[in-house]
């Protein structure tokens, strides 16, 4: 699992640049790009559809790289997390329906 993880955790104090930088990388995790990049033409155990991404960035980073179909997970007090697409967690924002939100291909899970 640790050689070919199914989940990437991201997350941590860093720019909003780099936080945006690393958008790409997350996305060809998910849709398999990566994996000669990353096994070196060893068999991938997981295929792309069963892998996700768990990503902890601040809201205008979200808003801007996050496609409509896109999961979201927001944690509304220590008791209670609600599940929704990009789409409607983010309809009422400012600059929602950034660049990445109308993009086909793997979701952010």
């Amino acid at each position: 699992l640790v050689q070919q993880p199914r989940v990437l955790l991201v997350g941590g104090a860093v720019s909003l640049a780099d936080q945006n930088a690393i958008a790409p990388i997350l996305r060809a995790f998910l849709d398999g790009s990566l994996d000669d990049i990353m096994y070196g033409g060893r068999p991938v155990a997981y295929p792309p559809a069963s892998r996700a991404v768990v990503w902890n960035a601040s809201k205008p980073v979200l808003i801007g790289q996050l496609r409509r179909h896109d999961h979201v997970l927001t944690l509304e007090s220590p008791q209670r997390a609600v599940l929704s697409t990009a789409g409607t967690a983010f309809a009422s924002e400012p600059g929602a329906g950034g660049s990445g939100n109308s993009q086909p291909g793997p979701a952010m899970r």
